[in-house]
């Protein structure tokens, strides 16, 4: 495993590599969003306030949906606003932070249209999870719970070697880096299509870049050994159904869900009820099923890496072409 890397103190305060990776971040991110929002539009002042309230907004939500789900990694609410070096944050709230900032811009009176927003904020924000989950690559703990045998696959950025207690040493999957790898082409897709976003309805940018975001999220987050499990408190019964599933697998599945509705609703606005509405429906429930049964449930229950994995890709590139069928006309 890799240990913490502190490169810098400043009087009480210790400086760490991935803090400096995730800042390094947060600038290439407002850079290149105000890049393409100013050039857009030229209003600077909703720019910087989506990018303020979205970065507020996301890192707030991260947190308290962490300690609602995991309380034992805090000793209170107030300590897991106030301490940063406990528990850990749901990297998902990324995604509900810069809508509700596009949200609280337009109240503000800031900019009329979302859509022109959230698109230009797509490939800042992808760069900036690039970097998110590149910076775990300094954290103190191996988050892969899959151990690599094929010494072809035993380096990094796919694995990483661990020691254990008896000093017998083993390779495990490096989610993070992989990660960090798939966001990149994630960002290089998004920024295409945003130099293309004159032939484009406004919102598909943001739109394809949230579907994106999510098949690799569900993946992935799938790998982790520390994943933000769902535990319900008030509603407990659920935890039967919910205990073995990740916060970040669920709500990129919302999401997904979400913009199905939309998607399809507009279609059906514009063009009228067509079969392929059905047949993107159908196609989406059982992308789920693939994912959450022939998938996670058989990789929690009987370890089954390579075919269960190879079931939620599949399954994934099938949730993205529902997508696209249901609202390939609009």
């Amino acid at each position: 495993m890799r240990s913490s890397v502190i490169v810098l103190h400043i009087g009480s305060w210790d400086i760490h590599a991935s803090s400096i990776l995730i800042f390094i971040g947060l600038i290439f991110c407002i850079t290149v969003f105000m890049y393409n929002y100013e050039f857009t539009t030229g209003k600077t002042a909703a720019g910087l306030a989506a990018f303020a309230l979205g970065f507020l907004f996301s890192v707030f939500l991260g947190r308290v949906l962490h300690w609602y789900f995991n309380p034992e990694s805090y000793d209170s609410f107030i300590g897991a606003l106030t301490n940063g070096d406990a528990g850990s944050y749901v990297f998902s709230a990324i995604i509900i932070g810069a809508w509700a900032a596009s949200w609280g811009v337009k109240w503000l009176g800031l900019m009329k249209s979302r859509m022109t927003l959230l698109d230009a904020l797509a490939p800042g924000l992808a760069l900036l999870t690039v970097f998110i989950r590149a910076s775990a690559a300094f954290n103190s703990t191996c988050r892969g719970k899959i151990i690599v045998k094929s010494e072809a696959l035993q380096h990094f950025p796919l694995s990483q070697s661990e020691i254990d207690s008896a000093g017998n040493t083993h390779y495990r999957f490096c989610t993070f880096a992989v990660a960090a790898i798939l966001m990149l082409i994630v960002y290089i897709v998004v920024s295409y299509l945003y130099s293309k976003r004159t032939r484009i309805r406004k919102g598909e940018i943001w739109q394809w870049f949230v579907l994106l975001f999510t098949v690799v999220t569900v993946i992935m987050d799938s790998t982790r050994s520390d994943s933000p499990l769902m535990h319900f408190r008030l509603i407990s019964c659920l935890n039967k159904w919910s205990a073995f599933v990740s916060l970040d697998q669920v709500l990129p599945g919302i999401f997904a869900l979400i913009l199905l509705i939309k998607r399809s609703r507009r279609s059906i606005r514009i063009y009228g009820f067509e079969c392929l509405q059905i047949v993107g429906y159908v196609l989406f429930a059982a992308s789920l099923y693939g994912i959450g049964k022939l998938g996670e449930y058989n990789i929690q229950r009987y370890a089954s890496y390579v075919s269960s994995y190879s079931i939620m890709t599949v399954s994934c590139a099938i949730m993205l072409f529902s997508e696209y069928l249901v609202g390939k006309k609009t």
